[in-house]
């Protein structure tokens, strides 16, 4: 039984218990027949196994008749023989013997007539009694409405006038037929029947009840409803699906992916489910395929095969890979992989990434905890063991149009805290240790030698200069170190031609600088820059000419990879954070797949953009009104800010703010003006332009890329979640002098780049950066964009 199924039996035998006991309740009240055990918890029973078949299989006229049978049987007490007399004496001065009362014919009772009533035991021969009890009897629970007092009695006969403090503790007893009773210990024991009150409605007990009938019955129908559908899927999803052999990755076509879960399953090495926990010195199968999210709404489409990858460095010495095989809504084949832990392991790091044209899809993390065989996590199910970390598309966009890339890398830490990325091509996966010390020493330099270059900004005015000479030469000498890392083994050969890569951060904190690997050998101390490089930056492509890695005594721009290839970034996207909305507006499909130039711009900067360079912000305002045409406004608080975006809805976001910290909150937040700030926890969709209008936002603000321990990608990754198609940012941080001269013109050759035709907005930025760089501008390394390469920039006309 699936999940779905049981927790549709489970309602419909709650809602059936529910209307079960009102209905029991009703008769009671209304006095129809006492209220026997056998119906205070036999109707209610027979309600919710009703109410189950009836939702789970269907039952039909079987359930009325069933009903009708048990509600209309006659109540058959046992006739007793009294062993003595027990007499109610009423006000008015009438008598009645309990003892002779039965259903048919019960005693009388006004409920606000108790006081006064005379109750006498009568037996044979003498006895020892303190004085009568009187008490009522609802199904087998008993409610006391006279105790005994406390003398002590030796005779035949006990006679008690009911006084108002016998009554000061009675409970409100609803109207209805009882079972009354009293007791001459040892002696006298019988019961009779009571009919107390009128009118059911006249007590609240008598709405519950009608009430719980109602609700109980609509509960019936609404899970008998919801059970109606054919279950052709649920039947697929349980039963044994054929399953991919384990096999190298190809880059696989996948036209239409509906909206879709990665699941895992994990058993032991005797096939039984396990639950949240792996186990030490064991075998352990994986199966893993995909589920939708919600079925009703889940178009079926062509078949899609996916590519999947099991990472688990301590314990795999390369990743596994399968494919999965989606054929429609809920119906996935399945993959299996298989994970051996050592006796000593304690605890477990693996992960799955789904592909899909070797573009990540989504990622998740299994369980870590890895428990003794003397406390196994045997379940009594299979339970799905796959916890969602990040997803990169929107599981229901169409892929029909995207294009295949070469790789991808996926940026992770382990438990440890080293970090590490796991390369996927067509060839397979490779987990690479970016904390092995060269690859880590490698990368700290670049950084610290970007951030020396930004307070010398004379020494780089032109790409022939020699201060750019010196840095393209440290950059590539580096670069190639990180390069050897990243293509070790058959990664290599695939990445050699290499155009179209995709890195993605599975932690927010996760950082690595592709866009600085360089593919050619490392050139020497005094190697010059390559003759042909400002023509081959400045040309439409790189030239055929180009002598690449067979020149050796150059440093040449397109060894490095963010000059020689589009590289796709996405910042970490946590599952639990992300809307629909976000899913559907942040990437493009079919229908929603252009990034109009059209709509103008919107710029906010901190006053400390001008503080060490007077003007440069009006400089900027100036370089932005040619390629906006004039539509450019200028705001300098975040109130004008969300004000201007949900009217003028702008085309393009340029934002000069200063990171600045809050140490009360203990949160990183966005300057601009003179102090107005917003937090890490304020960055939504009011900050970006209604759903109809795709924006670009450029984030050069200072230290944006790099604010400490906020993460360098921290705050594309906000303005992504809030709904921006494509963020553009800086790989390091940026001084504020510099900011507004890179802004200028990297709003302005997007705006250029854009009316050659239409061109994905990936190629665009490898453009910019060409540029840039030709410009003698060395912060086109640095430069990134985060989102879809594939959206399509049109020109402003």
């Amino acid at each position: 039984m699936t999940m779905r199924r049981f927790a549709r039996f489970s309602l419909g035998a709650l809602s059936g218990f529910v209307w079960g006991l009102g209905v029991a309740a009703l008769i009671q009240l209304y006095g129809l027949r006492p209220l026997h055990p056998l119906l205070l918890y036999g109707l209610p029973l027979l309600g919710a196994v009703l109410s189950a078949a009836w939702t789970g299989f269907r039952v039909r006229g079987t359930t009325a008749v069933v009903a009708a049978l048990f509600l209309t049987d006659p109540a058959r007490v046992a006739g007793q023989e009294p062993e003595c007399e027990v007499l109610v004496e009423f006000p008015g001065g009438s008598r009645a013997d309990l003892a002779a009362s039965t259903p048919s014919d019960p005693i009388q009772v006004d409920p606000d007539s108790l006081e006064g009533l005379v109750i006498e035991m009568a037996g044979p021969g003498s006895f020892v009694r303190r004085r009568p009890e009187l008490w009522i009897e609802l199904g087998g629970f008993r409610i006391q409405l006279i105790e005994a007092g406390p003398q002590t009695l030796t005779t035949d006969r006990v006679r008690h006038v009911v006084t108002e403090e016998d009554l000061a503790d009675a409970p409100p007893i609803p109207p209805g037929i009882y079972h009354l009773g009293g007791r001459v210990s040892g002696v006298c024991a019988t019961e009779g029947y009571v009919r107390i009150g009128g009118n059911p409605f006249d007590h609240p007990a008598g709405w519950v009840a009608a009430g719980a009938v109602l609700a109980g019955l609509l509960g019936t129908w609404l899970t008998g409803r919801a059970g109606r559908g054919p279950k052709r899927s649920e039947e697929l999803e349980d039963r044994d699906v054929p399953e991919s052999e384990t096999r190298p990755l190809q880059t696989f076509v996948a036209p239409v992916l509906p909206a879709r879960t990665i699941q895992a399953r994990l058993y032991d090495g005797r096939g039984r489910p396990l639950a949240g926990a792996f186990l030490p010195g064991e075998t352990h199968r994986i199966q893993v395929h995909f589920s939708p999210p919600d079925p009703a709404t889940d178009a079926p489409g062509e078949p899609v095969e996916l590519a999947v990858v099991l990472t688990e460095p301590r314990l795999l010495e390369v990743p596994l890979a399968a494919a999965i095989r989606v054929e429609g809504p809920g119906v996935s084949t399945r993959c299996e992989f298989t994970l051996t832990t050592r006796p000593d392991t304690e605890r477990v790091d693996a992960r799955l990434i789904v592909l899909s044209k070797n573009r990540v899809l989504q990622t998740a993390r299994l369980p870590t905890e890895v428990r003794p065989a003397t406390e196994p996590p045997v379940a009594t199910e299979p339970t799905d063991a796959a916890e969602p970390e990040t997803v990169v598309r929107g599981s229901t966009e169409s892929l029909e149009r995207r294009r295949p890339f070469d790789a991808a890398f996926v940026v992770n830490h382990d438990d440890g805290g080293r970090a590490r990325a796991t390369g996927v091509t067509e060839a397979g996966a490779r987990t690479i240790d970016l904390d092995e010390t060269t690859i880590r020493e490698a990368v700290q330099k670049i950084r610290r030698r970007l951030g020396e270059i930004v307070e010398q900004p004379e020494d780089f005015g032109s790409l022939e200069a020699e201060g750019t000479r010196e840095l393209l030469v440290f950059l590539a000498h580096h670069g190639r170190v990180m390069r050897n890392a990243l293509v070790q083994d058959f990664l290599g050969p695939a990445l050699a031609g290499a155009s179209h890569l995709q890195v993605v951060s599975a932690r927010p904190d996760a950082y690595f600088p592709f866009e600085f690997a360089y593919d050619y050998p490392a050139p020497p101390e005094d190697a010059g820059l390559c003759p042909d490089a400002r023509a081959a930056l400045e040309g439409p492509g790189f030239p055929a000419t180009c002598p690449g890695e067979d020149h050796q005594g150059v440093v040449c721009p397109f060894g490095f990879w963010g000059i020689s290839k589009v590289i796709e970034r996405h910042a970490f996207q946590p599952v639990a954070e992300l809307s629909r909305a976000f899913l559907v507006r942040g990437r493009p499909d079919a229908d929603r797949d252009r990034l109009p130039l059209d709509g103008g711009a919107l710029l906010a900067a901190s006053e400390r953009v001008d503080a060490h360079a007077a003007g440069s912000v009006e400089r900027l305002v100036e370089a932005l009104d040619g390629p906006t045409g004039g539509r450019l406004d200028r705001v300098e608080a975040w109130s004008d800010w969300t004000a201007r975006v949900g009217t003028s809805a702008p085309a393009v976001l340029v934002l000069l703010p200063h990171t600045v910290y809050s140490d009360a909150l203990e949160s990183f937040g966005l300057e601009i003006g003179t102090a107005d700030r917003i937090w890490v926890g304020d960055i939504d969709e009011r900050y970006v332009p209604p759903q109809e209008r795709p924006v670009i936002v450029a984030l050069l603000g200072c230290e944006t890329a790099a604010a400490g321990d906020v993460g360098y990608e921290r705050f594309p990754a906000l303005f992504r979640r809030a709904g921006a198609e494509v963020v553009v940012g800086t790989l390091t941080e940026v001084l504020g002098r510099h900011a507004a001269p890179v802004a200028g013109r990297l709003v302005g050759l997007l705006y250029e780049g854009s009316r050659s035709g239409e061109r994905a907005f990936g190629e665009v930025m490898v453009e910019v950066r060409r540029r840039f760089l030709a410009e003698g501008i060395p912060m086109a390394l640095v430069l990134v964009a985060f989102g879809d390469a594939d959206w399509t920039v049109v020109g402003a006309g």
